[in-house]
């Protein structure tokens, strides 16, 4: 996968549970994709993937990406599932 998708920590947990495994990214953004690659597993991202395939509208699938990152990475996502620059 290239381009911004890849780059965004958001979306990394779909990414791996489609069953991507080559991201290609700009090198600035590497450390934090790192950092969520390392702290998920496939399992945990196939989950995720398969709770947002029930999903039928881009809202719904946003507030649940958003809800789920921040709960499993607090120390990276805000409340409201920003990521968190500081």
């Amino acid at each position: 996968m290239c381009g911004e998708m890849a780059a965004e920590p958001l979306y990394i947990p779909i990414l791996l549970g489609l069953g991507l495994d080559e991201l290609s990214m700009n090198p600035v953004t590497i450390p934090r994709v790192k950092q969520i690659i390392r702290l998920i597993s496939y399992e945990e991202s196939r989950r995720f993937v398969k709770e947002v395939l029930t999903l039928t509208t881009t809202g719904q699938i946003n507030r649940y990406v958003r809800q789920e990152m921040a709960k499993r990475f607090p120390d990276l996502f805000g409340t409201n599932g920003n990521l968190r620059y500081s």
